[in-house]
């Protein structure tokens, strides 16, 4: 439970958004005030579902997403790798189809995440490599401008 100093946090300007629909705002606030808690040394964020960063074809041939790099390195097992492609195959057709609207998707892709996710989990990649994963990966970047390079680039 979250003391009431801390859900104050909810009346953040970004919060009180007409797009922001919150089911459970003391679940969240949990949440926020664990990541808070917890630090920036163990927190990561795994970004560029919609290839904003990096490309979608490079060469001719089509790049892995963020998702992609995990799901096809070597620490990842055969069962592992199987299950998650037989997931994709389930929900990206529902992802992509144009005659369903975005509300009808949410839920589908709320369970596509949380299965994928799972399955990563349970594989017990550590953090430290993480970096070599990305290096050996065929993700492609676009052009590193702005705030998130600029930011990586000191770290």
């Amino acid at each position: 439970m979250v003391d009431k100093e801390s859900l104050q946090m909810l009346e953040m300007p970004e919060f009180q958004k007409k797009t922001v629909n919150i089911k459970n705002p003391e679940r969240v606030e949990e949440i926020i005030c664990g990541l808070i808690k917890g630090g920036s040394t163990k927190l990561q964020v795994i970004t560029d579902f919609d290839m904003t960063l990096s490309k979608f074809l490079h060469n001719g041939k089509r790049c892995s997403t963020c998702h992609n790099v995990i799901d096809n390195c070597k620490l990842i097992t055969e069962d592992c790798r199987k299950k998650l492609q037989q997931i994709r195959n389930m929900y990206y057709p529902i992802e992509v189809d144009p005659t369903i609207s975005t509300e009808e998707k949410y839920p589908f892709m709320v369970e596509w995440w949380t299965k994928a996710h799972n399955l990563l989990i349970e594989q017990g990649i550590r953090k430290e490599k993480l970096a070599a994963v990305v290096r050996e990966s065929d993700v492609t970047l676009r052009y590193c401008g702005g705030l998130v390079c600029d930011f990586h680039q000191r770290k």
